[in-house]
C-alpha cells in the first residue's frame, strides 16, 4: 500500500493518512482504518456497505417528490454517502462530521462533491438539537480513532436515541453502527415502542452489527430478497459480491 497523502495535526496529536490499495483509497487516522472507497466498485467489503444497503430492505418509491432526505452522522471519507447516493437516488444527503480534516479528505481525495450533498462541520448532538429538520433516513456512524479499530465516542443512551428518533419522518428508517450485538440489542429494545421491526446486519471479518429499524413490519427473509432485487437492478456484478447476514431482532 502506498501513502498518497499525510498530514499531522500537532494541536490534537493526530496523524492522517490516505493509502492506495488497488483502485481504492483508504483513510487512516492515527493508524486506525476508517473507510475505503473505489470509484470502480460499488462495494468494497467494509461495514459501510451495510450502512448503504440497509434501506433497500423495503420497497422504494422513487417518484420525484418521494426521493429520500438522508442524514449521515459521521462522514469519515464518505464511502457510505457515495454508495447511498448511487443506490437510493436521494433528494438530499446531509453529512455531519466534527473533524474538519475528514471533510477535507472526503471532498478532495474521495470526490464527495455533488449538488445534493451538503457536508457540515459540527458536533452531531449539538447540530441535532439546534436544527429541527426531519429526515427519511438517519444513519448514526459516529466513531473516533483508537488503538486498533475505531470506537464510538459514547455508547448510545436513551436521550441520544430519542433525539434521533424525533428527527425521523413517520415512515423513517434508523440505521446505527454498533461494535457488538449487545449494544445493538440494547438500542433496539430502548426504541421498541417507536418501531415495528429491528434487524441486525453483519458481514464476515467484522464484529460490527448494523442495527436497522423500520416503522413498518418487516421480516428478515423478505427484506433480504427485496434488498438483493434492488441492488441487482442497479449492478448485478456488485450484487454477487455482497456477503452479509441478517438477524431478526423483532
Amino acid at each position: 500500500m502506498a501513502v498518497v497523502w499525510t498530514y499531522y495535526n500537532s494541536q490534537n496529536n493526530t496523524r492522517y493518512e490516505i493509502r492506495s490499495a488497488g483502485s481504492s483509497l483508504r483513510l487512516y487516522t492515527n493508524g486506525t482504518f476508517h473507510t475505503q472507497h473505489s470509484p470502480r466498485h460499488l462495494f468494497t467489503g467494509g461495514v459501510w456497505d451495510l450502512l448503504a444497503i440497509a434501506p433497500l430492505m423495503q420497497p422504494q418509491n422513487l417518484a420525484a417528490d418521494q426521493k429520500p432526505a438522508i442524514l449521515m452522522l459521521g462522514v469519515g471519507g464518505g464511502s457510505a454517502i457515495h454508495q447511498m447516493n448511487r443506490l437510493l437516488n436521494p433528494r438530499t444527503i446531509t453529512g455531519i462530521e466534527i473533524d474538519p480534516v475528514h471533510l477535507y479528505v472526503a471532498k478532495k481525495y474521495f470526490g464527495l462533491v455533488a449538488d445534493n450533498i451538503n457536508l457540515v462541520q459540527a458536533d452531531a448532538n449539538t447540530w441535532l438539537c439546534k436544527f429541527r429538520r426531519n429526515f427519511d433516513i438517519i444513519v448514526d456512524d459516529l466513531f473516533i480513532d483508537a488503538v486498533g479499530d475505531p470506537i464510538r465516542p459514547f455508547e448510545p443512551n436513551i436521550n441520544w436515541l430519542s433525539t434521533i428518533e424525533k428527527r425521523l419522518n413517520k415512515s423513517g428508517i434508523f440505521i446505527q453502527n454498533h461494535l457488538s450485538i449487545k449494544t445493538a440489542l440494547e438500542a433496539a429494545e430502548a426504541l421498541h415502542s417507536q418501531f415495528h421491526s429491528a434487524l441486525g446486519l453483519t458481514m464476515p471479518h467484522y464484529a460490527n452489527v448494523v442495527l436497522v429499524m423500520f416503522r413498518n413490519p418487516l421480516q428478515a427473509r423478505g427484506g433480504r430478497s427485496m434488498l438483493m432485487q434492488q441492488v441487482s437492478a442497479i449492478n448485478k456484478k456488485a450484487a454477487k459480491k455482497l456477503k452479509f447476514s441478517i438477524r431478526q431482532i423483532y
